[in-house]
């Protein structure tokens, strides 16, 4: 009965060689048998010599193996061979330790804002996460679909929030993109859904006329003036009358944006307390 091992020696890898995670690893052997060889066994262990899992296996005639090396960054990964004869012996034999690198980029998820206003300040949110560390992150945003992204600011890996004061825009296309690096400098983006970017500032105006000291008499025609500006455009201007000194108004009528005056009738009603609002 044959209860001799067959012999095996794996030349490469060795020791001082490095790969990238799911780079190809090309091994190389010589194996012999008193009788005759079966089956060469691959196993690979990226924790030493504690755990391995099988790769594949070839015929005995065969002489190297290709295999994609798994996930997982060590400066312990080892390759064991295992030699079967016919008669079901095994001999077996190590690889030295080699060094697998990091090949996996990061994976970033960016949250889509809610609806935003123009000049408000509003946090930004996103989720990372990397094998190994990350290093940075880049925020970018755009005001419509296809448009190029514009850079916001920078912060490190480990913060997932940016303050961002929103634009001087409107739109219902805007969108916030993240681009993150991890500690090797692989990368990883993501761009959120769609939202909008609303008016929420006040259109200024001034009125210039009349001013105080300023005296009518009833039934006559007044031309108020006034100066008015608005972040994005002016829709319209309405003119209110006051005779209780601002009490109650009367809406005495409105006229466009682009206007700069308005004449009406004076009502009925003496009094020293007369005002205007716009």
């Amino acid at each position: 009965v044959d209860v001799t091992e067959p012999e095996i020696v794996l030349f490469t890898p060795f020791t001082g060689l490095s790969f990238p995670e799911y780079d190809t690893l090309t091994l190389a052997w010589t194996a012999s048998d008193n009788i005759a060889l079966d089956s060469i066994r691959v196993y690979y262990s990226n924790a030493g010599d504690t755990s391995f899992s099988r790769m594949g296996a070839v015929s005995a005639i065969d002489t190297g193996y290709t295999f994609v090396i798994p996930i997982g960054v060590t400066d312990q990964a080892q390759v064991k061979l295992e030699a079967v004869d016919i008669y079901g012996n095994v001999g077996s034999d190590l690889s030295d330790y080699f060094s697998v690198t990091d090949n996996t980029p990061p994976a970033v998820t960016v949250t889509t804002p809610g609806n935003l206003h123009i000049d408000e300040t509003t946090t930004l949110y996103w989720a990372a996460s990397d094998n190994t560390g990350l290093a940075t992150h880049h925020v970018y945003y755009a005001s419509a679909v296809g448009e190029t992204f514009t850079f916001i600011d920078s912060v490190l890996g480990s913060i997932d929030t940016l303050l961002w004061t929103v634009p001087n825009v409107l739109t219902e296309n805007a969108q916030i993109r993240v681009l993150t690096y991890d500690i090797v400098g692989l990368t990883a983006a993501d761009t959120s859904g769609l939202f909008n970017i609303l008016d929420g500032i006040a259109p200024e105006i001034t009125c210039t006329a009349p001013t105080v000291g300023y005296s009518i008499p009833e039934y006559h025609e007044i031309t108020t003036t006034w100066v008015a500006t608005d972040n994005i455009g002016l829709d319209s201007v309405h003119v209110y009358f006051s005779a209780d000194g601002g009490t109650s108004f009367l809406l005495i009528g409105s006229t466009s944006g682009d206007s700069i005056q308005y004449s009406f009738e004076i009502p009925m009603g003496l009094t020293d307390s007369a005002s205007i609002k716009l």
